[in-house]
């Protein structure tokens, strides 16, 4: 379910919102990107790291994008804001839904030996010929 909710985020809200924001002159971009940097790096201090610290660890896994926060929990405000602009700004990142890599691997006949979803943002595979 978490996954699931994360992959939806990123594929549904973040990729169109990024077409339309690629199109902007790179100031505005640089200052649109104050508010998602600015919303994350409240949500990591007032929300995740006192979960980290209250709730059990395999409870925090289930909450959405619990690692991914808790692993920018150690970067500053300007590193955050800088990830959020490279998000926005990069014209050659695309976040594929599981099926889709699954059927990229199909595509070209291959097997696929390990599909892993990482922070629960980004699918990594390893295939092999058949």
């Amino acid at each position: 379910m978490t996954i699931f909710l994360q992959e939806a985020l990123m594929t549904h809200f973040i990729e169109p919102l990024k077409s339309t924001l690629h199109k902007m002159p790179l100031k505005t971009q640089e200052k649109v990107t104050l508010l998602p940097a600015f919303i994350i790096y409240l949500s990591i201090k007032l929300f995740y790291i006192p979960l980290s610290f209250i709730l059990p660890s395999h409870l925090c896994k289930k909450i959405p994008l619990f690692e991914h926060m808790i692993f920018w929990s150690k970067n500053s405000f300007a590193l955050i804001k800088t990830s959020c602009f490279d998000l926005i700004h990069a014209p050659v990142s695309y976040h594929f839904r599981c099926n889709e890599v699954q059927r990229l691997a199909e595509r070209v006949d291959l097997c696929v030996d390990k599909l892993i979803n990482t922070h629960g943002t980004t699918w990594s595979m390893t295939a092999s010929k058949r």
